[in-house]
């Protein structure tokens, strides 16, 4: 998948959030804890998606089923982003209350992870 079509995805599972109880707290979080890629940097909507995508992608074993940017198909990227989606909207921001603070954390992390 080309970086455009994977950042105008992440934006396609934002947009489709916004409408979530907690979305726009996270992206407040996400806005705090920028993160620059090579290419630039992320809007705070697509870095959530992607950093929450790879976090709730994984399988009873802890092993990440998110695809492989670099190697999967667009449609197999797409498909695995909508499955995230639905999950997030269903269960993360609407079946749960959020924590917050572990969120902070978790983009702390990953902000710190992409500045070494």
């Amino acid at each position: 998948m080309k970086q455009d079509e994977l950042l105008q995805a992440l934006s396609e599972v934002d947009q489709g959030l916004d409408a979530c109880p907690g979305w726009g707290e996270i992206k407040a979080i996400a806005h705090a804890h920028p993160i620059e890629l090579e290419e630039g940097q992320l809007s705070p909507g697509q870095q959530a998606v992607m950093i929450l995508w790879r976090v709730f992608s994984v399988d009873s074993e802890g092993t990440s089923t998110a695809p492989d940017i670099e190697e999967a198909s667009a449609e197999v990227i797409r498909a695995s982003l909508e499955d995230f989606k639905a999950l997030c909207a269903q269960e993360i921001l609407l079946g749960s209350e959020l924590d917050l603070d572990a969120i902070r954390s978790l983009f702390e992390m990953a902000q710190n992870a992409a500045a070494a």
